[in-house]
């Protein structure tokens, strides 16, 4: 593997794992080849695996031996703040947007309602009480109580782009080759080789002679001669 197949900034990045779960922000734990600043802006640090670039947040950074060792978080990083308890009160019935898009502007997130079906929103019932919490825990609370079968909302999850968006994962069937190595069917894990990162995706579906299902999360572990990617399926 070249040493800038993976990179952070552009910089080159010597070993780490990316972590892209179905539902909640991905999370990239990174060594670089040399202490280069990391950015504390939000959505300042975008990492790169192949021609998957991912937006985020710097949670951590330590220079370690002429080294940098970094952790990433999609989007803002602001999930993990806390927000104080609030409450709504709407007689026709208080949108699940409003009380998304109020929790995106106080932790600093950008969200994005369009995959929540038409409207980008449901109704909470005429009173809301949002519960002093994480403002994740605030989020999953509002997706928690989405309209039941059928509907097109499953939870919250933050994109490549570093938005949040709340809805269904798409389910595209990964177009590009690859090729399976090894799994254990019964515990829905598999590892594959693919030179497409940005194919695999949670949501999307894959298919070959030995193997097919549905992505439920995706880890790259990679150092300066290989990436192993493992595929967990769908739950």
């Amino acid at each position: 593997m070249a040493a800038s197949l993976v990179t952070l900034r552009g910089f080159p990045v010597r070993a780490g794992t990316i972590v892209m779960p179905a539902y909640g922000a991905w999370v990239a734990t990174l060594t670089l080849t040399r202490a280069e600043p990391v950015d504390g802006t939000p959505f300042a640090n975008v990492v790169t695996i192949g021609a998957l670039s991912l937006v985020g947040t710097r949670l951590r950074s330590l220079d370690v031996e002429g080294s940098l060792a970094a952790r990433v978080i999609g989007g803002g990083g602001g999930w993990s703040s806390s927000v104080a308890a609030k409450p709504y009160s709407v007689p026709s019935g208080v949108p699940a947007s409003l009380v998304a898009a109020d929790l995106a502007s106080e932790c600093g997130e950008r969200l994005d309602l369009s995959a929540a079906g038409p409207g980008g929103s449901w109704s909470l019932g005429p009173r809301w009480l949002r519960m002093a919490s994480s403002a994740a825990s605030a989020l999953d609370m509002i997706t928690a109580v989405a309209p039941g079968a059928g509907s097109p909302v499953e939870g919250w999850w933050v994109g490549e782009d570093g938005t949040t968006r709340i809805g269904a994962r798409a389910s595209t069937l990964v177009p590009s080759r690859f090729d399976y190595l090894r799994g254990a069917g019964h515990r829905g894990r598999y590892e594959i080789a693919t030179d497409h990162y940005e194919d695999w995706l949670p949501g999307v579906t894959f298919s070959s002679p030995q193997v097919s299902n549905r992505v439920g999360c995706v880890v790259h572990t990679f150092d300066a001669q290989s990436v192993v990617t493992e595929v967990l399926t769908w739950r």
